[in-house]
């Protein structure tokens, strides 16, 4: 399942530096601001719901810097960071762990080396999860086996017709059922 953060919608806790947050994009751009050291910072509340898995973002480097890095952090954890000059300048998309069942603190940095020259749009942030069905069923089947089989033995295929992540077989082995 995905679902589109519209960035309109964004709960927007502190901005620092250059930053605009329009309707289609954010854009955090290189300043010259001593206090941040010229770099650019965003803080949003975004949250999570049981099943997500990864937050994918649209970005664009409008101008690369020189060495100038677009860095991603979720709850006060790197989750990405990506160079002007390995990003070129078309739009990209990168992808980075997201999950859990709460509000999720997401900080996009734009972090200024050399002269202050980089510009870095976000044109969309999108969060993938595993549907709410298939979660119960992967949280029903491990609660189910945690304590009594090692979780590395689970086997989670994807059919060949190309149908959505399901289990299709999880039995406990004869060594560990009570005689």
């Amino acid at each position: 399942m995905i679902r589109s953060l519209p960035l309109k919608d964004l709960n927007i806790i502190e901005k620092e530096g250059s930053v605009i947050v329009d309707p289609d994009k954010i854009v955090l751009a290189e300043s010259s601001n001593p206090q941040t050291n010229n770099s650019a910072f965003l803080d949003l509340s975004i949250s999570a719901e049981e099943g997500d898995e990864d937050m994918l973002i649209k970005f664009r480097f409008v101008n690369k810097g020189d060495g100038d890095q677009l860095g991603v952090w979720i709850n006060d954890e790197m989750a990405a960071v990506i160079t002007g000059s390995s990003a070129g300048n078309e739009s990209r998309f990168t992808n980075f762990g997201f999950g859990g069942n709460s509000t999720q603190l997401v900080t996009f940095a734009l972090h200024a080396y050399g002269e202050v020259n980089s510009k870095v749009e976000i044109n969309n942030i999108t969060i993938a999860s595993i549907s709410p069905e298939l979660f119960s069923e992967l949280k029903k089947a491990y609660e189910d086996f945690k304590d009594s089989k090692p979780l590395k033995d689970f086997k989670i295929e994807k059919n060949p017709t190309n149908e959505p992540l399901k289990i299709v077989n999880v039995t406990k082995p004869s060594a560990l059922t009570p005689h």
